[in-house]
């Protein structure tokens, strides 16, 4: 990380957690069902976790 001395590094840590989430109209079982299959087949595959790392990990450039 890059020296700045008009900002301070109080924690190596995050202070909040952030949560993402697909909204559904309340019951809408089928699309809740397809979005929950959907979901299952990206986390076996390994292409959820690739698409975390790449649009959801705070970059360190």
């Amino acid at each position: 990380m890059k020296e700045n001395d008009k900002v301070k590094m109080v924690s190596e840590e995050p202070f909040i957690a952030e949560y993402n989430a697909i909204a559904v109209t309340k019951g809408n079982t089928e699309l809740v069902e397809e979005l929950n299959a959907a979901l299952a087949e990206l986390k076996e595959s390994g292409k959820y976790e690739e698409l975390v790392q790449k649009w959801f990990v705070e970059f360190e450039g």
